[in-house]
C-alpha cells in the first residue's frame, strides 16, 4: 500500500483529496494537524477518502517527514507534484438528495464563516449580518450555511436560514448543485469552484489565492476580493 503525508485542515483536506482522486492503487494517507483541531478528525477524515484510491487515514501528532507530502497548495514545486480532479459533476462526490429542505431551482449560497472557529485559532473569516444583508436580491432565492452562531435566528425574506442545521455532506452537496456562491475562502469556497459554481471568495490572504486560485483553471469561475480588515472579513463590499 502506498502511503503519503498531507497536512492541514479541511479546506485543505478537500484540495488535497481532489489532487489524489486519480491516482491508482490503495493509498494510506498519514495526516498531521495540530492538536488543538482534533474536534474536526472525522470530517477531515471524511474528506480525504473521497479520493477513491484513500484506504485509510491516520492521524499523527507530527509531521511525517519520512513520506513524501502531497502538499493543499496547486502551486509547490518542492513537493509531490499531481494534476488535480479540478471539475467534478455535482453527482460525482456527493450524491445524497438535497430536496429535504424544500429548495427552489435556481438558488444562491452565502456561507457565513470559514476557518477556524473563534477563539480555536487565528484563521477566523467572518461575514457579519450588516455584510449579508446588502447581498440579499428580492429575485434570487438565497440560502444561508456555516456554523456561526449570530446567525442561528436570523431571518429575512427570500432568504432560507440552514446556518448550524446542516451536516458537512448536507452544505457540501448544497454548495455543488447552486447557482452562485458567495463567501469567505476556504472548503465550501472550493467545492463551489470545483463544481463549475461561480463565485465571490473573500480572502485575508492574497499568497494563498496565489497559490490555490489565481493562474489555475478555477480562477474562470471566481472573483476574489480582500477582506478590509484584519483577520474577520467585515467586508466593504467592491
Amino acid at each position: 500500500m502506498r502511503e503519503l503525508m498531507t497536512s492541514g485542515t479541511l479546506g485543505d483536506c478537500y484540495i488535497t483529496a481532489l489532487k489524489l482522486y486519480n491516482i491508482e492503487g490503495d493509498t494510506r494517507v498519514y495526516h498531521y494537524v495540530h492538536n488543538s483541531h482534533k474536534y474536526w478528525r472525522e470530517p477531515m477524515q471524511d474528506l480525504l477518502m473521497l479520493a477513491p484510491s484513500v484506504k485509510e487515514v491516520v492521524f499523527t501528532d507530527a509531521p511525517r517527514y519520512d513520506l513524501p507530502r502531497v502538499h493543499s497548495n496547486f502551486k509547490d514545486p518542492d513537493k509531490i507534484e499531481l494534476v488535480p480532479q479540478w471539475f467534478v459533476r455535482p453527482d460525482t462526490l456527493f450524491n445524497k438528495p438535497t430536496d429535504k429542505f424544500g429548495l427552489p431551482d435556481g438558488y444562491r449560497v452565502i456561507c457565513v464563516n470559514s476557518g477556524k472557529p473563534k477563539g480555536m485559532g487565528i484563521n477566523t473569516k467572518l461575514l457579519h449580518p450588516q455584510d449579508v444583508e446588502q447581498f440579499l436580491q428580492p429575485e434570487i432565492s438565497t440560502v444561508l450555511v456555516g456554523t456561526e452562531k449570530m446567525f442561528t435566528n436570523w431571518t429575512r425574506d427570500y432568504c432560507v436560514n440552514l446556518v448550524g442545521k446542516t451536516s458537512l455532506q448536507e452544505v457540501m452537496t448544497l454548495v455543488s448543485h447552486a447557482n452562485s456562491f458567495l463567501g469567505p475562502e476556504g472548503l465550501l469556497l472550493f467545492v463551489a469552484l470545483s463544481h463549475k459554481v461561480k463565485s465571490k471568495g473573500f480572502y485575508t490572504s492574497q499568497e494563498a489565492m496565489e497559490k490555490r486560485v489565481i493562474g489555475t483553471p478555477w480562477e474562470d469561475f471566481a472573483t476574489l476580493h480582500p477582506c478590509a480588515s484584519g483577520m474577520d472579513c467585515t467586508l466593504v463590499y467592491q
